[in-house]
């Protein structure tokens, strides 16, 4: 094989995991935001088995 095609296969595999480690990352950060916002927030227990539960973490509150 020649260097030349060696290269570019290398360049793509190496974008493909850095790519794949930063959605991790961001997910991660994601996960720990609604987290710590659960644990800071005072909530009574009916909360968490209710259906719209979801979409009370979804909208933006101050």
């Amino acid at each position: 094989m020649r260097i030349g095609a060696v290269v570019p296969a290398f360049a793509l595999v190496a974008g493909l995991f850095l790519i794949q480690t930063w959605q991790d990352k961001a997910q991660i950060s994601v996960a720990a935001e609604i987290d710590a916002a659960l644990l800071a927030d005072d909530l009574p227990p009916t909360a968490y088995s209710d259906a719209g539960f979801a979409e009370f973490l979804k909208t933006p509150h101050e």
